[in-house]
């Protein structure tokens, strides 16, 4: 038999809030509108009208049909975005998927057989103009530039329109 004190000793610490491990996850079947917030990795596989923003990563399901805002660390799009999109690191679109809007990331990867009708903006920071062009549907995230850099031609964006 353990002491108390061995038996503290062998019990595993409890999962911390925000932890890596933490995930949460929305199946497909279900239909939902409004404003969602999660904290961790989450996994979209329903249809949601509105806004949806994550701290981490975002994977929408090839399922999946999110129409709004939406703002996460990093997204994986393996269903249907539509409406203002925006990453702080990257945005992986996969065979099948269909990404529509106003689209902003520092990095953005297309694979063939992905659908993307959108202003994309691929930059380190997001200036007012691109804010300025987002579907009239959504509200705009908002973001201002550094003075600097708004007047600055050498880091002037580059909108191009994909089909």
């Amino acid at each position: 038999m353990f002491t108390k004190k061995e038996a503290a000793a062998v019990r595993p610490a409890p999962v911390k809030p925000n932890s890596p491990r933490e995930a949460t996850s929305i199946v497909a079947g279900c239909v939902l509108e409004g404003k969602f917030s999660f904290k961790g990795a989450t996994l979209i596989g329903c249809t949601i009208k509105g806004d949806v923003e994550c701290d981490s990563l975002l994977i929408v399901e090839a399922s999946a049909k999110i129409e709004g805002r939406i703002s996460a660390r990093e997204i994986l799009v393996r269903g249907e975005l539509s409406g203002d999109i925006m990453s702080n690191t990257s945005i992986e679109v996969w065979p099948g998927a269909v990404m529509s809007g106003s689209v902003f990331a520092p990095s953005l990867q297309i694979q063939d057989g992905a659908k993307v009708n959108a202003d994309l903006l691929i930059a380190k920071e997001r200036p007012v103009v691109h804010i300025n062009k987002a579907p009239d549907n959504v509200t705009p995230l908002p973001v201002a530039p550094k003075a600097e850099e708004a007047t600055s031609a050498q880091t002037r964006p580059m909108f191009v329109k994909a089909s």
